[in-house]
């Protein structure tokens, strides 16, 4: 059984191309109730607890340490780095295919990739209702996409092989001068 089925979890379909965001509602093979992942098909492929949130206003540049906007900023960082850092340790080729669809969202690879993505979930999920458990297959998704705060249902590549082209290609035409024997 996939992670996803034995942690029950909710899923926010996020605009990180081949990515979701999933959360579990209930203890998994790998996952505790809580915990939070990035899945590009069945298992998630980082796993971590802490709840994503959007990073706080930034302080001005000549904040001293013990301005609060300072204080802020890492109560909001010191976390992220003790666990969500360790969590992307992961899997090269799945890293790497998360960042080029992190540029593709407006990362800037001169920064840092974990406080960027971090702030980038909160943001979402702070603006965006999950798949709950149960709500979960693609046709439901799809037909139930706009009331959850997503827009258009998207098109995936894969949707435009259906129709004529589909048909043709796993359907051809039987000419008069085929036979069945």
């Amino acid at each position: 059984m996939c992670e996803q089925c034995s942690a029950a979890v909710d899923i926010w379909p996020i605009p990180l191309e081949g990515w979701l965001l999933i959360r579990a509602t209930r203890t998994g093979l790998s996952m505790e109730e809580g915990d939070w992942g990035l899945v590009e098909c069945n298992d998630p492929d980082f796993i971590w607890s802490l709840t994503p949130t959007p990073e706080p206003p930034s302080a001005p540049e000549d904040a001293r340490f013990d301005d609060p906007a300072v204080i802020e900023f890492y109560r909001w960082y010191n976390p992220i780095e003790a666990e969500f850092f360790g969590a992307m340790e992961g899997e090269a080729v799945a890293g790497w295919k998360l960042v080029q669809a992190a540029i593709k969202c407006g990362f800037d690879t001169n920064t840092r990739f974990e406080p960027w993505l971090f702030d980038f979930l909160g943001k979402w999920i702070a603006n965006h209702k999950p798949f709950e458990n149960g709500n979960q297959n693609e046709e439901y998704m799809r037909e139930h996409y706009e009331e959850y705060g997503y827009g258009p249902p998207p098109v995936k590549e894969s949707d435009k092989a259906f129709g004529e082209d589909f048909e043709k290609l796993f359907n051809p035409p039987v000419t008069s001068d085929e036979t069945l024997g």
